[in-house]
């Protein structure tokens, strides 16, 4: 399995869901619950473009990623 990278914010969470950041898990051991992505420098620029503010999507395939995002946060089974 290759590295994974841990997240726990659900904006970005639900953006890389949408960007077709690869989800490999979901961490519920510690305080936060982090949504695990394997770690690429895809996943890296998606980032890096969410925090400078440079990713445009359309507003309804983000609120389909936000509910993704709930779903697996509440559903997921490992």
């Amino acid at each position: 399995m290759a590295h994974s990278y841990g997240i726990s914010d659900l904006g970005l969470i639900a953006t890389i869901l949408h960007e077709g950041g690869r989800l490999v898990g979901v961490n519920r051991e510690k305080p936060r619950v982090e949504f695990l992505f394997e770690d690429s420098a895809a996943l890296h620029e998606i980032i890096r473009r969410y925090w400078s503010n440079e990713l445009t999507c359309p507003a309804q395939s983000l609120l389909l990623s936000f509910k993704r995002a709930k779903h697996i946060l509440h559903d997921y089974q490992q």
